[in-house]
């Protein structure tokens, strides 16, 4: 095994080291030690320089520089969540989500007599209603906690 050094493939700043693995199937038949591929983007064989306080290691091409570790600002206000979006921003914030796949099934398992009422909502409603028992119903079921409703809900209506 050799050491491989890792960094975030989009600010580039040095994350850490790893072990990197020989590949046996390489390695058997050239008959010598062959390293598996490293993927570049996000790491490299080159040790990064000595990083002193207030500093990070930063991969700027094919070589580490050391930058100033940037003063964290205060966070901007977060946008509040509307309580209506339409049908479409709904359902484009949920693919985005991982969510939209499941959805279906969760209407489908429900006892029938709820089932065909949240079915004419789910698939006939303009808008979805922050409040609404359809949504209380699907965040509940998709293990979502107001936070995360509230986060999907921005997300929906600046789509």
């Amino acid at each position: 095994m050799k050491t491989i050094y890792l960094f975030d493939p989009v600010s580039r700043v040095f994350a850490g080291e790893s072990e990197h693995p020989l590949d046996p199937v390489e390695s058997e038949r050239a008959a010598e030690p062959v390293y598996a591929l490293i993927n570049r983007a996000m790491a490299t064989e080159e040790r990064p320089p000595n990083i002193p306080s207030g500093q990070q290691a930063v991969r700027e091409g094919n070589a580490w520089v050391l930058r100033e570790v940037p003063e964290h600002t205060a966070a901007a206000p977060t946008a509040a969540p509307r309580s209506q979006v339409t049908m479409r921003q709904a359902r484009l914030a949920l693919l985005a989500s991982g969510h939209l796949s499941q959805v279906d099934a969760l209407i489908q398992a429900l006892p029938e007599a709820e089932r065909a009422a949240v079915r004419i909502e789910w698939e006939y409603a303009a808008t979805v209603e922050r409040d609404s028992p359809l949504v209380a119903l699907l965040s509940q079921a998709l293990l979502l906690d107001a936070d995360a409703l509230d986060a999907l809900f921005i997300d929906a209506a600046a789509r």
